[in-house]
């Protein structure tokens, strides 16, 4: 039952690098630049987590990766989130180990989200994405359950699996169960999507 109020001022609003963390009934609002930045959750809970106002043109939201060199288990591995809204974006909604221009460096696996309510649109105080909204890299196994994402002009999702950790076999895996995907009306200032998923 915390909220964090990033008052429009630069920079990330929480770091999370921890291990068997719980996180309940947390918003984090008005930060310019990530609001989320999950660097290393290992057995995590979290709870009901809401995201609003935050981001750049060039940082998402919130972005879920494995931070190097940060100790024992130095790894994002099996973080459960269940209930996770990020609204009002500046454009990239939700990262999760993706890098345009580097994606060696980037992983997390069993990522497990249930009930991610995402809307990237100019009628509630946003703006509407020209990025992927979700951007997904090397993962595995990435289960979104239910999800409902509203977005665009940009993919609602992009998926680009460059590195394999370990055998070929083993790794990658998005899974989605149930939901739906919803691109932006042809009528909006942004025009329509030219495709709503994007896998690389």
């Amino acid at each position: 039952n915390v909220t964090i109020d990033g008052r429009g001022t630069p920079g990330d609003g929480l770091v999370m690098q921890g291990f068997e963390s719980r996180l309940d009934s947390v918003r984090i609002i008005g930060v310019q630049g990530t609001a989320l930045a999950v660097q290393r959750a290992n057995n995590t809970r979290w709870y009901d987590i809401f995201v609003d106002n935050s981001g750049t043109a060039t940082k998402p939201a919130v972005r879920i990766w494995s931070k190097p060199d940060t100790g024992h288990a130095n790894e994002t591995n099996t973080l459960d989130i269940y209930g996770l809204t990020i609204e009002r974006t500046a454009n990239v909604g939700l990262n999760i180990a993706y890098d345009a221009t580097d994606q060696t460096g980037q992983w997390a696996e069993f990522i497990r989200i249930t009930n991610l309510h995402m809307e990237s649109s100019s009628d509630s105080g946003g703006t509407q994405n020209v990025d992927a909204f979700i951007q997904v890299g090397n993962v595995r196994m990435l289960s979104l359950v239910q999800p409902f994402v509203y977005g665009g002009p940009g993919y609602l999702m992009d998926y680009r699996q460059t590195v394999f950790k370990g055998s070929a076999a083993g790794d990658g895996g998005v899974q989605l169960v149930g939901g739906m995907f919803f691109g932006a009306s042809p009528t909006g200032p942004g025009g329509s999507s030219s495709s709503l998923v994007h896998l690389v």
